[in-house]
């Protein structure tokens, strides 16, 4: 375990790092939960549109982060520390997190505004993880990896073909709509991403705009 943490986690920054965690420790409490039969955390933290118009807002972000099974649970944190490896060499851990609560809860508000009378429960990582796609895609999109180790290709292209897998992934059993619901995650993600440098590139023009007023008062 210990050489485990050395070689998996310690390498990655505090944001990435905390959300992994997050997740662990939410999917051993659901899997003690379950099999103890003591509590359900689906029931607790999943999202069901009716539940949220009965005033549980917590849902629309809570369901995020708790994994259904063991094989989503192993294929999120191993996406979560790559994406998180990359996109923390630009972001603080707090710039980090808010924008993975922001992509979880696009896809929060798009469940509960599409399917409102719905008493489905939805528990699901991937609308955190689509919209990190986003934002590796558009921060390094030049830059080369190698998908799967073998195939060199751009950051760009191997977070679409990522993306393309999920989604195949998806469709058999969430459906088309479950399906573009969780892609709102990503959209959430590009939106905001968009507001954020647009204001940045604002703040830099009136930045300029000051230094060249001051000149010619000068």
């Amino acid at each position: 375990m210990k050489h485990a943490y050395h070689r998996f986690l310690l390498p990655l920054k505090t944001g990435t790092r905390v959300l992994i965690f997050v997740l662990a420790l939410f999917y051993l409490a659901a899997f003690i939960g379950s099999h103890s039969q003591t509590f359900d955390l689906f029931e607790w933290f999943g999202l069901r549109s009716t539940s949220v118009w009965h005033g549980e807002v917590w849902r629309i972000i809570s369901y995020a982060f708790v994994s259904p099974n063991l094989f989503n649970f192993v294929i999120d944190i191993i996406l979560l520390a790559m994406l998180g490896a990359f996109l923390e060499r630009v972001w603080s851990p707090k710039e980090f997190w808010i924008f993975c609560l922001i992509s979880a809860a696009g896809a929060g508000v798009a469940k509960v505004l599409v399917t409102p009378t719905s008493p489905a429960l939805t528990v699901a990582t991937i609308p955190i993880i689509f919209g990190l796609l986003v934002a590796w895609a558009k921060i390094f999109g030049n830059e080369r990896v190698y998908f799967m180790g073998i195939w060199e290709m751009s950051v760009r292209t191997c977070a679409l073909l990522f993306a393309a897998i999920s989604i195949l992934a998806m469709l058999p059993c969430a459906g088309i709509v479950n399906t573009l619901i969780m892609l709102c995650g990503g959209l959430a993600g590009w939106l905001y991403l968009f507001l954020r440098t647009r204001s940045i590139r604002l703040q830099q023009a009136q930045t300029v705009g000051s230094v060249r007023m001051g000149r010619l008062e000068l």
